[in-house]
């Protein structure tokens, strides 16, 4: 007949089990308030930093704004940037190619707190006078377009009419940089382009074709 048997010395056992927990409790207290502190110190050394950075272009100027948006929004949430709305819309309607890349951060704040708001690039960036040349081709009826756009990663350079050319396609980000660039055989009425590479923001697209001559378009890339 089998019969439980009593474990020896039960209460203290059962009393340095207890102890034990409690030690991990408090272990783990210990160290969630040390990843607390730090954290709290990763923002405060980021705050100065970017408080201590003295800029004059436009550009620079904007990010400075924006990465103090956006450490107060991480830390506090939507609240703790509410009052930096009026400012937030100020930079939105910025054009691109003159604010920079803060331009599109300051549309995700907004769109947080306005999800209505539209933005009309062609005109923000024509009153800054920011201008393109859209088709000097020699043939004059011969339009291109960007499909779709935006994009995330792959587009298509679409004709009106088909072209048999050889062409050079250069993408260039809004500070002036070739990011991308190639030399292409077009036989028909379009070509596949790739994104994969590049980062959120706004492109020009030239392709110049010894036949067609020169075509620039404008393309936004979203991440």
């Amino acid at each position: 007949m089998n019969a439980v048997q009593p474990i020896a010395n039960y209460q203290a056992k059962a009393a340095l089990l207890d102890s034990m927990i409690e030690n991990v409790k408090m272990l783990n207290d210990n160290l969630l308030q040390q990843s607390s502190i730090l954290t709290q110190a990763n923002y405060n050394q980021a705050e100065i930093a970017n408080g201590g950075v003295f800029t004059t272009e436009i550009p620079q100027v904007n990010s400075q704004f924006i990465n103090e948006v956006s450490l107060q929004y991480e830390q506090q949430g939507i609240t703790a940037i509410e009052s930096y709305y009026p400012s937030l819309m100020v930079l939105a309607n910025q054009c691109p190619y003159q604010g920079g890349s803060a331009v599109y951060r300051a549309r995700y704040f907004v769109s947080l707190m306005n999800d209505s708001v539209e933005y009309n690039d062609d005109l923000n960036c024509l009153m800054a006078g920011i201008w393109r040349v859209s088709n000097t081709s020699t043939k004059k009826d011969l339009k291109m377009n960007v499909n779709p756009n935006p994009t995330i990663e792959n587009f298509k350079l679409s004709f009106n009419s088909p072209i048999s050319d050889e062409c050079i396609i250069t993408i260039i980000s809004n500070t002036g940089q070739i990011v991308w660039e190639s030399k292409l055989i077009i036989d028909g009425t379009e070509v596949a382009l790739n994104t994969a590479s590049l980062v959120s923001g706004i492109y020009q697209i030239k392709l110049i074709g010894k036949k067609i001559g020169l075509f620039n378009e404008r393309i936004t890339v979203i991440k």
